[in-house]
């Protein structure tokens, strides 16, 4: 979709969320072999996806013990994601991307140090000035937390409730089939229109570094297959499933 066509879409969901969600589900289910009833329309979906971004509160180094119980409690219950949550991966993400790093071997496989992963996540956590490109962290280091942040999410980017729809994608049309490949990717466009679009956006960011990870295989050896092993749990697949394996 070009950039105009999603700023009318966008416009219709904010002044209209309800029969944004009705013309959403009535064209996939146009696309999708599917009863309407089964694509959840509910228009709370930005505050069921979650992240542990948490603030720090002032007094915060002054009593551990009541910050970490705290910390304990906002865990279980977990914070609404925030715009500035994303933007703070973002910065990550953007660091990942640039070309001496993204080519660095064994990106998103190798751990890097796990002290300086912990103070990343402190940083990105509390706010904090991340100074990448000082050299502080290592390629290694920033992809292991990126990937973290991800694992720890509640539920997969692309959200619990539409699994089975995306399994009924696979299908109903297989990528083996290049008749398949329009409605295929109608489909994929419609039901990440039931994202937010501040979700949709960091998505997007994710994706485009995956493909960039994934062009450059000749150096980082990482290929399309490993990346897909590796981020699938964090894209698609519920975290009950992930449990029970």
């Amino acid at each position: 979709m070009s950039s105009p066509e999603l700023l009318l879409i966008d416009r219709l969901r904010k002044e209209n969320v309800d029969q944004f969600f009705t013309l959403v589900r009535m064209h996939l289910s146009f696309v999708v072999d599917i009863n309407t009833d089964d694509v959840d329309s509910s228009t709370d979906k930005p505050k069921q996806f979650r992240w542990n971004f948490n603030k720090k509160t002032k007094n915060s180094s002054s009593n551990s013990s009541q910050n970490s119980a705290c910390n304990s409690k906002n865990n279980a219950e977990g914070n609404t994601i925030t715009e500035e949550g994303m933007l703070r991966l973002n910065e990550v993400i953007d660091f990942l991307s640039k070309s001496d790093n993204v080519t660095q071997e064994g990106i998103f496989r190798r751990t890097g140090s796990l002290t300086r992963q912990q103070e990343l996540r402190q940083l990105l956590i509390t706010g904090s000035n991340l100074c990448l490109d000082e050299g502080r962290f290592s390629v290694h280091d920033c992809a292991s937390v990126l990937k973290g942040f991800l694992a720890e999410l509640p539920q997969p980017l692309l959200m619990d409730q539409y699994y089975q729809i995306y399994c009924t994608l696979a299908s109903q049309y297989p990528p083996t089939a290049e008749a398949s490949e329009p409605k295929l990717l109608t489909a994929l466009q419609l039901l990440l229109l039931l994202l937010s679009p501040s979700h949709r956006s960091f998505l997007q960011r994710l994706l485009t570094l995956l493909r960039l990870v994934a062009d450059n295989e000749a150096s980082n050896r990482m290929s399309p297959d490993t990346l897909a092993t590796m981020f699938t749990p964090h894209l698609l697949c519920p975290r009950k499933i992930g449990q029970s394996n």
